[in-house]
């Protein structure tokens, strides 16, 4: 059933249909590791960083990341509000 639902709207065997949500969120996260990630580098190259402070920064930007459940979208949402 799943297999003619998806041949139906065009998809292969290998994609996965994310509701809007769920990508917000992992591209939310994302920037936010992104910038501490880019911070680190620059201190880094600059000589002044306490590894410590850095790693603990890193961890707790990198922690909601971690904490996200990623579901696909079955459908079975859009469904059941017809």
């Amino acid at each position: 059933m799943a297999r003619k639902l998806a041949d139906a709207h065009g998809l292969a065997a290998s994609d996965v249909i994310f509701s809007r949500s769920v990508v917000d969120d992992l591209q939310a996260h994302q920037f936010v590791i992104q910038q501490a990630v880019s911070d680190i580098r620059r201190d880094l190259s600059n000589g002044v960083i306490d590894t410590e402070q850095a790693l603990a920064w890193l961890v707790e930007c990198l922690e909601p990341f971690l904490e996200t459940r990623i579901e696909p979208h079955t459908g079975a949402e859009t469904q059941s509000r017809r």
